[in-house]
């Protein structure tokens, strides 16, 4: 995107699908003089790249640390640090206001007069009601460190609240973020000192607090030396975190919750073992799932997440050369499902510049029935509504049936299916599949490989085919074959009654570890002829479980064969 002592990009996503990215400049271009300048440019589809622009009016001295929001009217916000020259310790939060288009709205505003030696991570927000919340890291000249809130209609830049924040549980804080919220709230999710940990504290929009602090990170081990935060709220209400851990070497970790902010399962590793990572960054996806960006070792990386929260498939490694280093991600997803990423680029003379990423977009459908087949490449695709036919091909792809009877085929690659609402037929082709049929009655195909075939709601019918399967039928009255190969059959309390067509002793394998039985003698009891002994049938009965196993006898299933 630039050169020549470029660095600490931010990006926001636009309406119609383009982004805008804002940098701050130390080559004197729009007539900075030489010091240090906020600079953006607009980036379009169809049109590529636009001019750059100067976003602070010129005044000598430092401009740093910018972010940029698009406001619900179209309109661009920008917002940072300013110091006179020569006045390190006189640094103030401004914000103005531009067009969806680049031109300046009016004069930059000075939203606090209290000075200080660094107004770091400057970060705005729009809220349900149309006012701006802002916040600043601020580290003041008695040596104090708080957070600052500005809550502002854009509309009157003149009439600026601004609240001091301080920590609860932890001496001071040493860095701030915000995120609006569906429900018209926002989070302050704040980094506190000694120790070092992530909280997020809960304002409503007029910024009274009313739930904090909320330890962020679930894993007791490393609870300290976590900085960097960012966070995301899905389609569904729920919010996830990431943030660097340096406790016993630099690390990237993640932790989901619930709309009513309770942690969701364990805190996650993103980054691999061994691998220094820092400066995460998180976007959401229109497919519900989300992608997370980091520096692992000088190299930009992106992670891609489904909506269940699982990773799809290793590392992306975004930036292409590394010279002297690549550092700072910023991720944001647009609004055809495309990524852009950007970053700062240490060079070989010395300098730094700014680059960035488009990454191919997913591909979707509309409300009525489509056919959608992707090229050979790792994928999302989303049917939307309406029956469906969905074509993977090859490469490592996520589909999501989404409304609809759809027909889902994952083609080559180790693809993960999700049929969502309706009676979806899903086929994994080769490799090593995930399907989950979800609503509905569902048939699951694994194809070739070993796959992953889970039901979830409805009458459904698995079928494993070849290589060593998992079968979860999950709620409803499933049918379930395993094919080819050393299957495992999963069964849960409360599932209903299943049927299982193929089982083979000694070489398929029976899971029942969500019953909590004592040991396999008392797994065991609960099995019976079903019928007559001669009926070749067996049957397993517990907790609103029924499952039938055609083709052998109550004698043909060994306690060998289960798993508890």
């Amino acid at each position: 995107m630039t050169a020549f002592h470029q660095r600490n990009v931010s990006l926001t996503a636009l309406d119609g699908g383009g982004f805008v990215a804002t940098w701050q400049s130390t080559n004197g271009d729009g007539g900075t003089t030489g010091d240090t300048g906020i600079v953006a440019r607009i980036w379009d589809p169809a049109a590529g790249f636009g001019d750059s622009f100067v976003v602070n009016e010129t005044v000598p001295g430092g401009q740093n640390s910018p972010d940029v929001i698009q406001l619900d009217d179209g309109r661009l916000l920008f917002g940072w640090e300013s110091a006179p020259a020569g006045q390190p310790l006189q640094y103030r939060p401004h914000v103005r206001l531009f067009d969806a288009n680049g031109t300046a709205l009016g004069h930059e505003a000075q939203i606090s007069s209290i000075d200080g030696r660094g107004l770091y991570n400057i970060e705005l927000g729009q809220l349900k009601n149309g006012m701006i919340v802002a916040s600043w890291f601020h580290d003041i000249t008695n040596g104090a460190e708080v957070n600052r809130f500005a809550y502002f209609d854009p509309d009157n830049l003149g009439d600026v609240t601004t609240v001091t924040v301080t920590a609860d549980t932890t001496d001071t804080y040493v860095g701030t973020d915000v995120l609006p919220l569906a429900n018209g709230s926002y989070l302050n999710i704040a980094v506190g000192y000694d120790p070092e940990v992530a909280l997020f504290y809960l304002h409503d929009a007029a910024g009274k607090k009313l739930s904090g602090p909320i330890r962020i990170s679930q894993d007791t081990d490393f609870r300290d030396h976590e900085s960097d935060l960012d966070a995301v709220q899905l389609s569904d209400g729920r919010i996830v975190a990431v943030w660097d851990n340096a406790a016993f070497g630099p690390r990237i970790q993640m932790q989901i919750f619930d709309k009513s902010l309770v942690a969701q399962g364990t805190t996650v590793q993103v980054s691999p073992a061994g691998m220094s990572a820092v400066d995460p960054a998180i976007a959401a996806t229109p497919d519900g799932g989300f992608v997370v960006v980091y520096n692992g070792a000088s190299t930009i990386r992106l992670m891609r997440y489904d909506r269940l929260g699982e990773a799809i498939d290793d590392a992306f490694d975004v930036s292409q050369a590394v010279e002297k280093g690549n550092g700072f991600p910023e991720v944001e997803t647009l609004e055809n499902g495309a990524v852009v990423v950007s970053w700062t680029r240490f060079t070989d003379d010395f300098y730094t510049d700014v680059f960035g990423r488009v990454l191919d977009p997913a591909l979707y459908g509309s409300g009525i029935r489509d056919r959608l087949t992707d090229k050979v490449g790792a994928n999302w695709m989303d049917g939307r509504g309406g029956n469906d036919i969905l074509n993977g091909l090859g490469g490592n792809d996520i589909i999501y049936g989404d409304r609809g009877h759809d027909k889902i085929f994952g083609g080559n690659g180790r693809d993960r299916l999700f049929g969502e609402i309706g009676n979806d037929t899903l086929d994994g082709g080769g490799q090593n599949d995930r399907l989950l049929g979800a609503a509905g009655a569902d048939v699951l195909k694994g194809g070739d490989g070993n796959d992953l075939l889970r039901g979830g709601q409805g009458n459904d019918t698995l079928q494993g085919n070849k290589g060593n399967d998992t079968l979860k039928g999950e709620d409803g009255n499933d049918i379930l074959t395993g094919g080819l190969g050393r299957d495992v059959f999963v069964f849960g309390k409360q599932e209903g009654t299943d049927t299982v067509t193929d089982f083979t002793s000694g070489a398929d394998r029976i899971d029942l570890r969500a019953f909590g039985f004592a040991g396999k003698a008392d797994a065991m009891s609960h099995f019976d002829d079903f019928g007559n002994a001669s009926d070749g049938m067996a049957r397993f009965v517990s907790d609103g479980t029924t499952v039938v196993f055609q083709g052998v006898d109550l004698s043909g299933i060994a306690s060998a064969d289960l798993i508890v």
